[in-house]
């Protein structure tokens, strides 16, 4: 699960009610009343969410408590999750692309003798922060052995900001661009002629002065970073990445972007193109609808798979409403940045009002719309 599944199902009544519950929250909760109901008086019982979502053990703490609540499971089911199940906020942090094609999973499995039904290809890179009392967390599930893959901690917050803004925040960042571009995977982004400096300058420029992150230690990460995406075993394609776009970017972009023009007082020209691309990446085409659509590009379509597409749908709909494919006016690129910039649900907060942002989003929107990706990035 991602950002993106980390909601409460609009349908409360499945709780209990013998249909199966479709969210994960609904389903912990009933997990969780089974436990309670036949070991009450067992050990506690630690909850440790790995979502890439700020404060994701106690969001999650507070959305079983309302499901219990909403389902009429008890006060005594309440009091009981408040005393012996902890939920423990963490951060998880290594490239995972998935199963292997089968011509290299039968490879793989040849040279470990056993057929693997889960194997999955993953980077050598890899670390789990955990929030929560050090001691406690040790005598329940004692996997600390090496600090620099697993660290218990009573504040995970430095270890959340530099993953999210920095290796997920420019994963998200450049994807619609590089997947405008045709450009099929990370590695081949990093090594491209022109979004390779783009990473770069995006990643050092203006994402790590938008982290609350000591400079040095920003860099370090931010240097690491590039040498991950370089990494030539991993089949990361951007098409994977973009997967619930939009919720990525409101949760892991937009506060960067906050947070660059609170201290530089300007607008940061390659977060302003990342969501230029955002947008144009996401333009609806003919009747398509929700959360799965086609995108459209220059005669070349692509799937679309977004839960919160319609956020960006109604600003289209608002000045492109026959939705034909074909280059988009500029006077219509001008009222879809003002519109959608100023939507606060869209990003998280309104971003038409940060010194300068929405000029330069105005302007990547119309030279993306004129010149392509290259063109633009070439003179960018």
């Amino acid at each position: 699960m991602t950002e993106a599944g980390f909601r409460l199902d609009d349908d409360l009544a499945t709780i209990g009610a013998g249909s199966a519950p479709a969210s994960f929250p609904a389903k912990l909760t009933d997990v969780l009343h089974a436990r309670f109901a036949r070991l009450r008086d067992g050990p506690p019982l630690f909850v440790i969410p790995t979502e890439l979502v700020p404060d994701n053990g106690p969001r999650l703490a507070a959305m079983v408590d309302h499901l219990a609540m909403r389902a009429v499971r008890g006060d005594e089911f309440r009091r009981w999750l408040s005393r012996r199940v902890r939920f423990c906020s963490s951060l998880v942090d290594r490239i995972t692309t998935g199963m292997p094609p089968a011509s290299v999973r039968a490879a793989l499995e040849s040279r470990l003798g056993y057929t693997d039904a889960l194997i999955t290809v993953a980077e050598p890179y890899s670390f789990w922060a955990i929030e929560g009392d050090p001691a406690a967390l040790r005598a329940a599930f004692p996997i600390d052995i090496s600090p620099e893959a697993v660290v218990f901690t009573p504040d995970i917050g430095s270890y959340q900001e530099r993953k999210l803004r920095l290796l997920n925040g420019s994963h998200t960042a450049l994807a619609p661009l590089a997947l405008l571009a045709g450009v099929r995977t990370v590695r081949e982004a990093a090594e491209h002629p022109r979004l390779g400096p783009f990473l770069r300058r995006l990643l050092f420029e203006e994402l790590v002065p938008g982290t609350a992150l000591p400079p040095a230690a920003a860099e370090a990460f931010a240097t690491s970073v590039v040498d991950r995406f370089r990494n030539p075993w991993l089949e990361h394609e951007w098409r994977v990445i973009a997967t619930n776009q939009t919720t990525k970017m409101r949760v892991r972009v937009a506060p960067a972007i906050v947070g660059f023009t609170a201290k530089r007082h300007c607008a940061p020209a390659a977060l302003a193109l990342a969501c230029a691309a955002h947008l144009r990446y996401l333009r609806p085409i003919g009747e398509q609808s929700g959360a799965e659509a086609e995108g459209w590009w220059r005669g070349v379509t692509y799937p679309i798979v977004d839960a919160d597409l319609p956020l960006v749908t109604r600003h289209w709909q608002a000045v492109d409403a026959d939705r034909a494919p074909g280059p988009v006016p500029r006077d219509r690129l001008e009222r879809l940045a003002v519109s959608a910039l100023a939507d606060a649900t869209l990003w998280g907060s309104s971003l038409a009002h940060l010194p300068g942002f929405l000029e330069a989003t105005t302007r990547s929107l119309v030279a993306l719309e004129r010149d392509g990706v290259e063109a633009t990035l070439a003179h960018d």
